[in-house]
């Protein structure tokens, strides 16, 4: 597995993450905002009518939110929750395959560097963003031996 790691190209592997994630969020809006967007606006119509007499006593803002929260309540059929499901599964597949090619990354990157894989690979599994900015703060303390490339402090 680690040879598999060492040897993968992960400029590729980057680039086709962010194309895939990009098109994924895009596609994810106009579905969904092509889904809802009419639903919403023949909903506010058919809610408005009955809140035109209760708008002088009530904040216009909060009647909005209202009226959003009783359709997100009462106004979803079973095909508005499979699209938002869907929706929601691809955004966290698409986070799971970042926060794995990081963890991957931070493996291959520190053992070329002769520092300890597994701990930052460990590291970047748990804190991700946070390992990756503790791992370039202690290369930059870390010097090589330009002869054997050893590492040696300084």
């Amino acid at each position: 597995m680690a040879d598999r790691i060492d040897k993968a190209n992960f400029k590729k592997i980057w680039i086709v993450f962010i194309i895939s994630a990009a098109v994924i969020c895009l596609a994810s809006s106009v579905i969904l905002y092509t889904h809802f967007s009419s639903r919403l606006a023949s909903y506010d119509r058919k809610t408005s009518a009955t809140t035109q007499e209760y708008e002088h006593e009530h904040d216009r803002d909060h009647d909005h939110d209202s009226k959003i929260e009783s359709f997100m309540e009462n106004g979803m059929n079973r095909t508005d929750k499979i699209m938002l499901g869907v929706t929601g599964t691809l955004i966290g597949l698409t986070g799971l395959a970042y926060w794995l090619i990081m963890t991957f990354w931070m493996i291959q990157r520190s053992s070329k560097d002769g520092a300890n894989p597994f701990v930052f690979g460990f590291l970047t599994l748990f804190f991700n963003i946070a390992a990756v900015v503790a791992y370039f703060i202690y290369r930059h303390f870390t010097l090589r031996c330009q002869a054997c490339g050893e590492s040696v402090e300084k």
